[in-house]
């Protein structure tokens, strides 16, 4: 669809996802599965095992996705979604406990304690902030003409000014900002509920194209 026949106002994904839409989970999923899985390779999982761990919880969030919309609004999906990964981490360790460690000594309890209870807000998390919107972007870029794309990520991520990208895009600078706006509702719209969008990051390089 061109970036000029995008709708004012759209469900954001959480909901289309809730109401079952398949296209909306698929985002979802393509979104936050990466996250899960440098979470469970944190934990110490070999990476079949973490691959196994990702599965499960994806299955738990789509049974339970409705309960996280009818919170009180204060937990953030990421806050959320890790609850879920470490129960299943847990689990996982729990069904392993027979197994020899080979980690200097380490067990499987030692492995469950270093599991902190709640995300933390640190530098940590701002990289894995940042890796959720630039996969959100690359979900939307296809919604727009290649110049309103252009002079969005120009002005917002590597943050040049409005008549820089103007002049080297030959549009107005009007245009320039009509088009930073334009993708930043659409992205917000998309990730409503689930994240926090601050802007504190810059980037030197597109999202993928895949």
């Amino acid at each position: 669809m061109p970036d000029n026949q995008i709708p004012s106002t759209s469900i954001n994904l959480i909901q289309q996802a809730i109401a079952l839409d398949g296209e909306a989970w698929e985002r979802l999923c393509r979104i936050y599965t990466p996250l899960v899985m440098e979470w469970a390779l944190k934990a110490h999982l070999q990476h079949e095992d973490a691959a196994d761990v990702v599965q499960e919880v994806f299955v738990a969030v789509s049974r339970g996705l409705d309960k996280f919309q009818s919170q009180d609004g204060k937990q953030k999906f990421r806050g959320w979604l890790w609850g879920i990964t470490r129960h299943k981490i847990i689990d996982h360790f729990r069904k392993l406990q027979s197994r020899p460690m080979g980690e200097g000594g380490s067990t499987f309890n030692q492995l469950i304690q270093q599991l902190p209870d709640e995300i933390e807000d640190d530098s940590s998390s701002e990289d894995e902030h940042r890796g959720i919107v630039l996969r959100a972007l690359a979900l939307i870029k296809s919604q727009f003409a290649e110049n309103t794309w252009k002079a969005f990520w120009k002005t917002t991520m590597e943050d040049r000014s409005a008549a820089d990208v103007s002049e080297e895009l030959g549009i107005s600078q009007g245009a320039v900002y009509t088009a930073k706006s334009r993708v930043l509702s659409l992205l917000r719209r998309e990730l409503e509920g689930l994240e926090n969008i601050p802007w504190l990051f810059s980037v030197q390089s597109e999202p993928d194209r895949t």
